[in-house]
């Protein structure tokens, strides 16, 4: 998952028109306030943590509703990946009939603390009402089973202050979407700190922060460099976990933007064609360009290298294709027009 920094970097791309198409998981439709007129399904799958299902009327529904805002209606259909949509389904979404929600997953809130069984027991009572079931164990419920088990762990646990620490520390976020084992165990080098010194160890924080403090590599790489990142940002901001608490909120958050920074610098210049985007937009806006003829005759637009002028003879750049050759001639026959106006009055001047 792309950092909240990275995200909202991707997202001002497109709302500043600098690319035409976004993609995007399903996640879009949890709010994201977007100029968008059409949504295109690629997928109508989705694993939702646990099985491969199909997404229903209602979270096509929510996604679908992206497009369109305020007056102005919007569209939605599939790519050519995904069959077309039932016309029952289709009918559904356009007149928001979903079928009613009967069930609401359910987790107390109520824990119990005596010990570390007495607070499996209470993670897993049954809900209290009709209507309600018991969720599905989450990341830190997870965590918990695999840690109780850990007798290093069962001999830290040994009051109500320290089961209640425990599970403060099974909070953390499982942002590398790790193995539950893996994640257990990072949470248990955690947790051992807080119980044993009051506080998660300065050295093994800053060799954790130290790993991830780079921004060569590859999407991926930055991807998963981020996540660990994110882990001790985590850290920094909860309360009594650090000696310095202020100084690894300022680092990890530093690291971190940089990080997403990059990310956003590698996605862009591996799906976005930036001479296109520049190019293309102030066509749109219906602006004049701004062209540089350097004296060998270099052409420059925008800043971006579209071709060669020879006095009134422009060759393109032969590198541009499609979209972008058209983009290349369209604004360097609009910005040179004036070059070549001047250089026809200094010509008949000559003559």
């Amino acid at each position: 998952a792309l950092s909240p920094r990275t995200r909202n970097a991707q997202v001002a791309l497109f709302q500043s028109g600098d690319v035409d198409y976004l993609v995007a998981t399903d996640a879009i439709g949890m709010g994201l306030n977007l100029d968008l007129d059409h949504v295109a399904f690629a997928q109508n799958r989705k694993f939702d943590g646990y099985q491969y299902r199909n997404l229903t009327a209602a979270e096509l529904g929510q996604i679908a509703g992206r497009a369109g805002r305020h007056l102005r209606d919007g569209t939605f259909g599939v790519t050519g990946q995904v069959d077309p949509l039932d016309e029952e389904l289709v009918k559904k979404i356009e007149a928001h009939e979903f079928d009613p929600v009967k069930v609401l997953q359910w987790r107390t809130a109520h824990f119990d603390f005596a010990n570390l069984d007495a607070l499996k027991r209470s993670i897993e009572t049954n809900a209290p009402v009709e209507g309600l079931t018991r969720a599905l164990p989450a990341v830190d419920a997870q965590a918990l089973e695999h840690l109780s088990r850990d007798e290093d762990i069962r001999a830290l646990t040994t009051d109500a202050r320290r089961v209640a620490l425990l599970w403060e520390a099974c909070a953390l976020p499982d942002y590398r979407k790790i193995a539950p084992a893996q994640h257990a165990d990072l949470i248990a080098s955690i947790y051992m700190d807080l119980a044993r010194h009051g506080h998660v160890d300065e050295n093994y924080m800053a060799e954790q922060v130290r790993r991830a403090d780079t921004t060569e590599g590859d999407i991926d790489t930055l991807s998963h460099r981020i996540a660990q990142i994110r882990t001790w940002t985590f850290v920094s901001n909860r309360p009594g976990w650090l000696a310095d608490r202020a100084h690894w909120q300022e680092k990890t958050r530093e690291i971190e933007d940089r990080l997403s920074d990059a990310l956003h610098e590698r996605l862009t210049k591996r799906f976005v064609d930036r001479r296109t985007s520049v190019l293309m937009r102030r066509l749109r806006e219906n602006t004049m360009p701004e062209a540089e003829i350097s004296p060998t005759g270099t052409v420059l637009v925008e800043g971006h290298h579209v071709g060669e002028l020879q006095g009134f003879r422009f060759t393109a750049d032969q590198s541009a294709g499609g979209e972008d050759a058209k983009a290349v001639r369209a604004a360097a026959q609009k910005a040179l027009a004036a070059e070549f106006e001047a250089r026809a009055e200094r010509f008949g001047a000559s003559a």
